[in-house]
């Protein structure tokens, strides 16, 4: 299997890996396992190969709803894997390109998850022709909507914060984290599909809820975990692009991001925040030729 071109851009530049993970822990949750299980229709036994695993969270959760199923994931980016193959056991992860994948071994299914979206569907499709076997399945999750009320969580005002922000290039693009991102409707989905040689079994959607007012006090304090760690990975992926900031500076935003969210840990109950995610899940098979 060729493997060259990798980098460590997204895990350097976009979303740190631990970022990532505990947000991918959130989705998939082990209480939404059933239904989530019952949407993707995946038989245990079988093998399954995640295209761009990032950090290994669902291949790992997969690994643990279907445990004599073989999961494998790969991505381009070396910093993902590091962090997959130290976190994660009972799960083959390796850095590849897409581009190049090139293997004798098949899988019974491709999973990708907010993946489709940022590859061009030359890659896309034939990495995942090239890893499905002729009666395999593709499965793609995308993210296509979200509702939200948790702006304070999202875009905190820390003084500080906001101080460095105002000196670097863009503030838009230090927030956005979108690379080139491609929006499919379910009709440009099904083009697609045609074009690249397969054809739809099911499209299904799932709503993800995470409301930390609904939940026990152990699971608000992970729910507020993860917003910290998304003011964390943007701050230090900001840094990276743009520099600009001593240590002393680093010290005193990174202490202001913690007492914000300590604070605001306190208010919960009379802020309700929420936010929920629109999950769709394709599933195709290669046509019969």
């Amino acid at each position: 299997m060729q493997t060259a071109n990798t980098n460590t851009v997204w895990s350097s530049y976009i979303h740190t890996p631990s970022l990532l993970a505990k947000h991918r822990e959130l989705r998939f949750r082990d209480e939404n396992a059933d239904a989530l299980k019952k949407l993707l229709a995946i038989e245990d036994g079988r093998s399954i190969i995640e295209v761009g695993c990032g950090p290994g969270t669902l291949c790992h959760k997969l690994q643990q709803w279907y445990p004599t199923t073989s999961v494998s994931g790969f991505d381009i980016d070396e910093g993902f894997i590091e962090y997959a193959q130290n976190s994660y056991a009972g799960v083959h992860y390796f850095a590849a390109d897409a581009n190049l994948i090139n293997t004798q071994q098949r899988y019974d299914y491709t999973i990708s998850h907010t993946i489709f979206e940022y590859m061009s569907p030359d890659c896309f499709f034939r990495a995942n022709n090239e890893l499905l076997k002729d009666d395999g399945v593709m499965i793609i999750i995308s993210n296509v909507q979200s509702i939200n009320h948790d702006e304070e969580l999202r875009t905190p005002p820390i003084p500080l914060l906001q101080a460095y922000y105002d000196t670097v290039k863009d503030l838009k693009s230090v927030h956005s984290h979108v690379v080139d991102r491609q929006n499919y409707q379910e009709r440009d989905i099904i083009t697609s599909l045609d074009r690249y040689g397969f054809e739809p079994i099911g499209i299904h959607y799932y709503a993800n809820e995470i409301i930390p007012c609904n939940e026990t006090p152990e699971k608000r304090a992970v729910i507020m975990d993860m917003y910290k760690e998304i003011q964390h990975s943007m701050f230090v992926t900001s840094i990276r692009k743009y520099g600009k900031i001593d240590q002393e500076r680093y010290t005193q935003i990174l202490a202001e991001i913690d007492s914000y969210y300590d604070e605001y840990s306190k208010q919960l109950d009379s802020k309700w925040p929420l936010h929920i995610d629109l999950l769709r899940i394709v599933k195709a098979k290669k046509k019969c030729t």
